[in-house]
């Protein structure tokens, strides 16, 4: 099964410190490839929304120097969720995210001689914004739980409390087949989370076991045209060991095995007869009369 974004959200959260890394700094050696690109996709002059196409460049460059063999799909797909985020979300501020991301992306190429990220992102609307968000929010407080960071309300067992309420407020969404792929990726957590737990004693309140809520699990539809066979099986078993149904079609099988015997004893007996002509002519053959001189 092709992965889509939602199965790389769960490694967002590790990333998210990287691209903050650049927002602070100055990219100053990148403002010369993106003055064209800002000024075709966006509206004002924002400071904040021009300087989204460096941090994208100096990520990228991350990406073309650490992470070309390992994790480099999910970088290029965090850089896209970002930018989304950055540009669309928090300042409203451009027209088509993914054909802005592209264009960053073949300049960035175009300059440093190279394929970083291409072809590794599908587009997304709000609505699927929404449910990444909705996954990474998830994943970002079971992240700052697992590393022991206080940045949740209190401490980091609230973090972990918080996650899973976030988590338990989504999983009513899983009753409609239409979000079979969020839904897959909140097992995904479930997986995690109760795998981690089982021997994490650091918070006493914590739920050490999430029990699976998938409506239709895989296994399921696997089963049900099994079931379907197996029951029309027994039905027709049934018509015929214990209902008339099974009288009437006995003779009628013995019926069409007769004519089949017929057929095929008629079959044997013509057979039979060409045989003996052909014989017979060979014989006539060598009886043939001869004159004396």
């Amino acid at each position: 099964m092709k992965k889509t974004t939602y199965n790389f959200v769960s490694l967002f959260p590790e990333y998210k410190s990287k691209m903050d890394a650049y927002i602070e700094k100055p990219l100053n050696e990148y403002g010369s490839w993106c003055q064209e690109i800002t000024k075709k996709h966006l509206f004002n002059n924002d400071i904040n929304v021009k300087k989204s196409c460096p941090i994208v460049m100096a990520y990228l460059n991350e990406i073309k120097t650490k992470y070309y063999e390992r994790n480099m799909i999910s970088h290029c797909k965090y850089v896209y969720y970002w930018l989304y985020e950055y540009v669309v979300m928090k300042h409203g501020n451009i027209k088509n995210v993914l054909q802005y991301y592209n264009d960053i992306l073949n300049k960035y190429n175009e300059k440093q001689d190279s394929s970083i990220c291409v072809g590794t992102v599908e587009e997304f609307d709000e609505e699927k914004y929404g449910k990444i968000s909705v996954l990474y929010n998830v994943y970002e407080k079971y992240y700052r739980f697992t590393k022991n960071i206080q940045a949740c309300s209190n401490d980091f067992c609230t973090c972990d409390d918080e996650c899973i309420k976030d988590y338990k407020a989504h999983i009513q969404k899983c009753t409609d087949p239409s979000n079979y792929e969020f839904c897959n990726e909140l097992e995904n957590f479930r997986t995690i989370y109760n795998t981690h737990i089982a021997s994490d004693n650091s918070c006493d309140n914590m739920p050490k076991y999430l029990p699976p809520f998938l409506i239709i699990h895989i296994s399921y539809i696997i089963l049900i045209p099994i079931t379907i066979l197996l029951v029309i099986s027994f039905f027709i078993f049934f018509l015929y060991k214990y209902t008339p149904f099974g009288s009437r079609l006995c003779p009628l099988k013995k019926k069409r095995r007769q004519i089949r015997s017929n057929i095929n004893e008629e079959i044997h007996q013509l057979n039979s007869t060409q045989e003996s002509s052909q014989k017979n002519m060979k014989n006539r053959s060598y009886h043939i009369a001869y004159n004396s001189v």
